[in-house]
């Protein structure tokens, strides 16, 4: 009987362990995602100098996770007739499920023109590789360096960016944490 009870105390200990850190890891876990600055403030509304606009653009981007980020934008060709033009692309944050919130990141972008006049559906490839920062005041900036190649005439060159943001957080967040 004695072997019993002590069989019985020596697994509430365990069980009371096993539960009591299980709530730590989900505290951890929202602690970690209140501190990451691209889940909590996943819309980015953006001026940009340079970069897939050419000129000048703005845009608007999203983090569907951590990691993940969509974007949209308009720009000003870097021409005499100053066409304009738009975009679309991923960037895939490489440090983007810590809670630092200074990031390398990796992306694909493809451009277009309004008026294109070409059979061609995509005019220019635009592949950056950057840093972003978000600040605790919401605003942040992206300074990157990309390969443009350009479809129509083949020609490719290494062009670069500056981005200027503002954040917004969106409605509570659904996760199970």
């Amino acid at each position: 009987m004695l072997r019993f009870i002590i069989l019985l105390l020596f697994s509430f200990f365990i069980m009371g362990n096993a539960i009591a850190y299980d709530k730590h890891k989900i505290n951890l876990k929202k602690e970690l995602f209140f501190k990451n600055r691209r889940a909590k403030f996943p819309l980015g509304v953006n001026v940009l100098l340079l970069g897939p606009a050419d000129l000048i653009g703005g845009s608007v981007d999203y983090f569907i996770s951590p990691k993940i980020n969509v974007e949209l934008g308009i720009g000003i060709n870097n021409d005499k007739a100053f066409k304009m033009n738009y975009y679309s692309g991923l960037k895939y944050h490489l440090l983007g499920n810590t809670f630092t919130n200074t990031t390398f990141y990796a992306g694909g972008f493809f451009k277009n023109d309004f008026d294109n006049s070409t059979d061609k559906i995509i005019q220019e490839l635009y592949l950056p590789i950057g840093l972003q920062k978000i600040h605790k005041n919401q605003f942040s900036w992206n300074i990157e360096l990309a390969y443009r190649y350009n479809i129509e005439n083949s020609k490719s060159i290494v062009w670069g960016a500056l981005k200027l943001g503002y954040r917004f957080k969106l409605t509570k967040s659904k996760l199970n944490l």
